[in-house]
């Protein structure tokens, strides 16, 4: 009676400690959140709702005032809700203590004094209130009027252009801005940011260049007309950078917050190759005899791996191309080691190979590649 007694009581003891478990439980939390751990408010004086709403709307004039006001309003947040993240900082709270206040409010001061000097180029007075400030690249887009002409690009971007970049100022003797922006909108150029802006204005420096290097005219090269006239080639130079820039514009468009770039190769005009992330494009010679990359630089290792195993990075997107810069979707066929042999063979057995005794010598006819480096053997010794 007893063990049938002890049976029953052991379920419904462990059935009442999984009840008062999930009772007591501290309620659920948001992943990646820390777990509060009791009232915290103490912590800080603006640590509530009511008084952080308030704090929020107190208007600055100063960034000093502006860095103090916001380091103590994103501090309180943090206290209060136990995370807080905005366009520039992400923060979680660990610890309930005053060392940890002390140390959050050094590194938020520290971040946000860095972040600042990021957009100072934008914002010469502060925002209004503490917080307030938006993403580098939310600041950087084109507002003003469409379509854009010379004037709404200059009064857009050209004061930040010359505050960072001042001693660039040359470039206008020889290339004046609002001449130039006129003529890159009539061959088509669109400027999303300031960003675009800088590039465009940065072409004028590398045309600057090419004028020294009359070789560059008749190259050919980019798909640029062949002239010695500089003013023509002028005129293709920068109908070619137009071209390219737009398939940049395009590319990162369409990967959106990637780091995004584009090769574009001089002898082959029409192709270019998107670069986004960790990529390389890879062009493997016939035979596995040599191999060329651009892109995320292998180390020897992997560059070996690659060429002779066919093992393929990780951690890296791999795009093989033909001779001719074509994408090709299987990578060519790996090399049997006794084939390799067989095409360069010198002796066997202590004899010198030769076309006339090479089937004699190793069973099979010479194979053409064989031939092709007996050729060059022969003529490396003969000189």
């Amino acid at each position: 009676m007893l063990r049938k007694t002890l049976f029953i009581a052991i379920p419904l003891l462990g059935l009442l400690v999984v009840s008062l478990f999930v009772f007591f439980r501290s309620p659920p939390v948001k992943e990646g959140w820390p777990v509060p751990r009791g009232p915290r408010t103490h912590l800080h004086p603006l640590a509530s709702e009511s008084k952080l709403a308030e704090a929020k709307q107190q208007p600055v004039e100063t960034w000093e005032e502006w860095l103090d006001a916001t380091v103590e309003v994103l501090l309180a947040e943090v206290i209060l809700n136990g995370k807080v993240k905005t366009p520039y900082l992400t923060m979680h709270w660990i610890e309930d203590s005053s060392e940890e206040v002390a140390e959050k409010r050094a590194w938020l001061r520290e971040s946000l004094a860095r972040y600042r000097k990021r957009l100072q180029w934008w914002l010469k007075p502060p925002p209004e209130y503490p917080g307030g400030l938006q993403s580098i690249a939310e600041l950087g887009v084109y507002q003003g009027p469409q379509p854009q002409t010379p004037a709404s690009l200059l009064a857009e971007f050209d004061a930040v252009l010359r505050d960072k970049h001042p001693k660039e100022a040359y470039l206008d003797e020889h290339y004046p801005k609002e001449a130039w922006l006129k003529t890159l909108l009539e061959k088509g150029a669109h400027f999303n940011n300031y960003n675009d802006y800088r590039f465009y204005l940065s072409v004028r420096k590398s045309l600057l260049r090419q004028k020294e290097k009359p070789e560059e005219w008749i190259s050919g090269q980019h798909d640029i007309p062949i002239t010695t006239n500089f003013e023509e080639y002028a005129d293709g130079f920068i109908n070619r950078k137009v071209w390219e820039y737009s398939i940049v514009q395009k590319v990162r468009a369409e990967n959106p917050g990637k780091s995004s770039t584009v090769f574009f190769d001089p002898n082959d005009p029409d192709k270019y190759f998107p670069r986004v992330g960790r990529i390389t494009y890879v062009n493997i010679g016939e035979g596995r005899e040599r191999m060329s990359t651009f892109g995320v630089l292998l180390t020897e290792e992997q560059r070996k791996n690659l060429l002779y195993n066919g093992i393929e990075p990780k951690d890296i997107e791999i795009v093989y191309l033909d001779d001719d810069n074509n994408v090709i979707y299987e990578p060519p066929p790996l090399v049997d080691e006794r084939q390799r042999d067989l095409e360069r063979v010198v002796s066997f057995d202590g004899i010198k190979v030769t076309p006339e005794n090479y089937e004699r010598l190793l069973g099979r006819p010479a194979p053409d590649k064989w031939l092709e480096f007996y050729e060059r053997e022969q003529t490396r010794e003969t000189r």
